[in-house]
């Protein structure tokens, strides 16, 4: 199986997307469609297969989302993206089969569906939700904001935050983080206006 995508992406040039480099050379593999027009990137029946087909598929999609920063797949609106319809060869993924993809992400802690969505919106997490917030607490303990309190919006978009990895991060998934250093005693949570305006308060401990 491959390796990819890898902690080391060194090897790709900056400009280039190493998820679309592995997605061309997958679809590349099979080549155009003979029949003309489009053709699925399906999943082979043999479980072994199959199974190999799921991982690199998660990891080309892990990959992508955490080269553009990005944290929430809309089925629906990315068949048509990049990512999964290679124009080139004609070959593209079908919303079946993206569906089974994101079911074993879930399955497997990297992604989860949003509830309200029948299965066409999933947050995916090249980070996981306990890995936000240890990289959360972490800044609050190394930067001395020990009894800190700060709003979501200050701590997803403010300019304290600017230029960490953490800055713009899915409200969802920040959410759940919080709740996690609250659930460690590391954080206490201060109800606001709105989500947004909700108060964090930092205990600055390194746990």
């Amino acid at each position: 199986m491959s390796s990819y995508p890898g902690s080391d992406l060194r090897e790709y040039k900056p400009y280039e997307d190493p998820a679309l480099v592995e997605q061309r050379r997958l679809a590349q593999q099979l080549g155009p469609c003979s029949k003309g027009g489009s053709h699925e990137l399906r999943l082979q029946t043999q479980p072994a297969t199959r199974q190999t087909q799921i991982a690199l598929w998660s990891e080309i999609i892990l990959a992508y989302f955490m080269h553009h920063k990005l944290f929430r797949l809309e089925l629906s609106e990315s068949l048509n993206s990049e990512l999964f319809d290679n124009k080139g060869i004609q070959r593209r993924i079908k919303l079946g089969t993206l569906q089974c993809i994101i079911d074993t992400m879930v399955k497997e802690g990297t992604a989860e569906w949003d509830s309200q969505s029948k299965k066409n919106v999933a947050l995916i997490y090249w980070r996981k939700p306990e890995e936000w917030a240890t990289l959360i607490n972490n800044w609050v303990f190394n930067s001395g904001m020990t009894n800190s309190i700060l709003t979501v919006y200050e701590i997803a978009h403010g300019d304290i935050t600017e230029g960490l990895e953490f800055h713009g991060l899915d409200h969802t998934i920040l959410s759940k983080s919080l709740d996690i250093l609250v659930k460690r005693g590391l954080a206490q949570l201060f109800q606001g206006t709105s989500t947004e305006d909700m108060g964090v308060k930092f205990f600055g401990t390194n746990g």
